[in-house]
């Protein structure tokens, strides 16, 4: 896995999927665009390495890999053989704020979003108070959740160079 996230990331993924079919690559921009306009801040109770906490979140992404969706640095300091997610939290933002943030995200990252939360771990939960879009590695299905873990396995994947 290099990404898989919950909340805004989720929701463009969903619009991105069904708007590249029509205008190919101007699709990311159009979901992402569409994601801000419509997505809200929710409720979840998120557990890192057995320390829980319940909060308000516009976006949840676990990362193993720096990029997401292609352009997206979501995570400038993960490494995929550090044994660790790098997670990022996005605090709730202002529809207008968001999308001011969104060129920004684009081309700073996510050090340039002030309203947002870093963690390394090796194992996080997450309980939404409603159902969420989810994606991983920019694969999703119709379907949402409300809740899932995901773990940090050492060794899980013999990758041969």
């Amino acid at each position: 896995m290099n990404t898989a996230g919950s909340g805004l990331d989720g929701m463009a993924n969903h619009f991105t999927n069904r708007y590249k079919k029509k205008i190919g690559k101007a699709g990311y921009l159009a979901g992402s665009i569409k994601a801000i306009l419509v997505n809200h801040a929710a409720g979840l109770q998120i557990t890192v390495d057995g320390v829980t906490s319940t909060d308000r979140y516009l976006m949840v992404t676990a990362c193993n890999g720096q990029r997401e969706g292609g352009s997206f640095r979501v995570a400038p300091d993960a490494s995929p053989d550090d044994g660790l997610i790098d997670l990022l939290l996005i605090r709730p933002m202002a529809t207008p704020a968001l999308l001011l943030a969104l060129p920004l995200f684009l081309t700073l990252g996510s050090e340039s979003l002030i309203n947002r939360e870093r963690y390394s771990c090796k194992k996080v939960g997450l309980k939404w108070e409603e159902p969420m879009f989810i994606h991983i590695d920019g694969e999703y299905s119709e379907k949402k959740i409300q809740a899932v873990t995901i773990e940090m396995v050492e060794s899980a994947l013999q990758v041969i160079a």
